[in-house]
């Protein structure tokens, strides 16, 4: 998967987010996988994501990685919408979705869709999150199982600019 894949992605970006109000966050998140076959049960994913958020709405893209035993490499792009709702003591919950660009080893990948849910603690420009997204690759791995379940993750994301 090239890094000019994403550049259609931008296109995505509406311009309020680029305006002097919007607030991004850039971070990584390591997650954990269950799979229905034991020979990937489960697999850790990790990550790296933006956050463009200007008020309580956000456009966020997340890249993750795993390394799958039968198929090599699983690379995974969620370009998602998130809503914000700010909690008392600097925490807040997140939910979000949007489609799910996969790419499975040399196999290909396509197209699917995810949702997520978030709780975030955040201490000046740096935060802590715990986050669950359910998304299905089961189309895109014939020999096997797909994912069972949600995928739970950690992170911290730091504000880079706001």
């Amino acid at each position: 998967m090239r890094p000019l894949f994403l550049l259609p992605l931008l296109a995505l970006l509406p311009l309020q987010f680029l305006s002097a109000q919007t607030v991004i966050d850039a971070g990584a998140a390591v997650g954990q996988q269950a799979y229905e076959s034991s020979i990937d049960d489960p697999r850790v994913l990790t990550g790296i994501e933006v956050l463009a958020r200007r008020g309580a709405s956000g456009l966020y893209i997340a890249v993750e990685y795993a390394d799958l035993s039968e198929e090599s490499a699983l690379i995974v792009i969620h370009p998602d919408f998130v809503y914000r709702w700010t909690l008392p003591a600097h925490s807040a919950v997140s939910i979000g979705g949007g489609p799910t660009l996969a790419n499975l080893g040399g196999s290909g990948g396509g197209l699917t869709w995810n949702a997520e849910l978030e709780l975030e603690r955040r201490w000046s420009r740096a935060a802590l999150f715990a986050r669950v997204r359910q998304f299905g690759l089961a189309r895109f791995r014939e020999r096997e199982a797909g994912p069972k379940g949600p995928a739970a993750y950690v992170g911290f994301p730091v504000n880079v600019r706001s």
